[in-house]
């Protein structure tokens, strides 16, 4: 398998597998799987969601999908996107054109909930939401952030504050999903990234067999999800009840907020 699905090289690893999942959380159901080499990074899997999405769809991605050119292609086909933002990405102002500083807009608030532009080019219209972190949380982000391996992560005076904030950008506006709203959707992506780190904690514990590996696939795919797709329901739909152990994206026994739909 090495010659077609080649492993980390920093660790070592002649061979590994990298899966891409679409998951409809409404549904429940797989739209979208693929099985790629270790080496092949998120960005460059993140337009396979053209090929699955309508319009409607609101759409959950993660930090490592974040390319500004599939962003503008899912808005063109007339779909939703929640996001973390990359803080290296360009922001400016809808009015003036003129450029946007994270610290500026960030520092003394608690909540920021902005129209933005977005990229190099200045032409994406979308909505800034951030969230000042609880400290005991912007303390752990921040000693990870400091002690990772990964010496392409810049940490610095910028990072360290930015890293005290949860900060997403949207295209949904806020008739639609209000701030809390925004947060609370978000989080529906947390319950399935603890079932994965589960079994990826199960997984290490012994060597396995093609047999076994075949047998776990066959177990625990449909929970093995790295983008997800939040469908626009047929009314009014109560996230919560249909998921009652969704876990929040703030701290606290909060319950996720009733989701409204995308018309």
């Amino acid at each position: 398998m090495s010659t077609t699905s080649q492993g980390s090289v920093a660790l070592r690893r002649q061979s590994q597998l990298k899966i891409q999942c679409y998951y409809d959380l409404l549904t429940e159901r797989i739209v979208h799987f693929t099985l790629a080499s270790f080496r092949q990074n998120d960005q460059a899997a993140s337009p396979h969601i053209l090929s699955v999405c309508r319009a409607n769809d609101l759409i959950l991605r993660d930090l490592g999908y974040f390319v500004i050119n599939v962003f503008e292609k899912l808005m063109a086909r007339g779909c939703c996107f929640i996001s973390r933002l990359r803080l290296d990405v360009i922001l400016s102002d809808p009015t003036t054109g003129q450029p946007l500083q994270l610290l500026d807009l960030l520092r003394g608030k608690a909540l920021l909930d902005r129209p933005v532009l977005m990229g190099a080019s200045g032409k994406l219209p979308v909505r800034l939401v951030a969230v000042k972190l609880p400290e005991q949380v912007a303390a752990k982000r921040r000693r990870e952030r400091k002690n990772n391996r990964d010496k392409r992560l810049v940490y610095n005076a910028r990072t360290k504050f930015l890293l005290g904030y949860e900060i997403f950008v949207t295209n949904v506006d806020e008739e639609q999903l209000d701030s809390s709203q925004v947060l609370s959707a978000y989080g529906l992506r947390w319950r399935i990234e603890i079932l994965f780190k589960a079994y990826s904690d199960a997984l290490t514990t012994e060597p396995l067999s093609i047999l076994k590996l075949m047998q776990w696939f066959a177990l625990f795919i449909p929970t093995l999800l790295l983008a997800k797709i939040v469908k626009k329901p047929s009314g009014s739909s109560d996230v919560h009840a249909r998921y009652p152990n969704t876990a929040p994206m703030k701290s606290g026994p909060d319950s996720i907020l009733s989701l409204a739909p995308i018309p």
